[in-house]
């Protein structure tokens, strides 16, 4: 039996729908982003979009649908509204690392932070890569 829901059409619901998208359809232009890298919807979500609403409420608005670890997937735990500015500084592209919160700088050193609650804490700057990824790491078990 089919549940209508009455959200068809809202921004809620196109987000719901184009978070669907990136991750499974494989012709999409970001597929090779989302589920080209093997990121997926959680199964409750896929269930249903009252699922979805019922994890994450109302769209608040100018926000965005952001995922805490880049590299997770799409599920309650990993997932808030944030704004987009606060989400540019989450992505895989920043820097060279291709870690989330972790960059290099063009004095070859390494610098680390998190984003939390639409701030972005500074974790300082390392002269080890693997140094600067424990801190990060260090701090989403703090903060997550």
């Amino acid at each position: 039996m089919r549940t209508f829901h009455g959200m068809t059409g809202t921004k809620l619901y196109n987000t719901y729908k184009n978070m669907k998208r990136r991750c499974y359809k494989t012709q999409g232009k970001d597929y090779k982003n989302y589920g080209g890298r093997g990121i997926k919807v959680c199964d409750r979500w896929l269930e249903s979009f009252h699922h979805f609403y019922k994890d994450m409420g109302d769209k608040p608005d100018g926000m965005t649908l952001e995922r805490i670890d880049n590299n997770g997937d799409y599920e309650p735990s990993n997932c808030v509204w944030t704004t987009r500015s606060s989400q540019s500084y989450n992505r895989r592209s920043w820097g060279d690392s291709r870690i989330a919160g972790v960059y290099e700088r063009a004095t070859g050193k390494w610098r680390a932070y998190i984003n939390v609650n639409g701030s972005r804490i500074g974790l300082g700057t390392y002269k080890d890569f693997f140094e600067a990824c424990c801190i990060r790491k260090s701090a989403e078990l703090k903060y997550y």
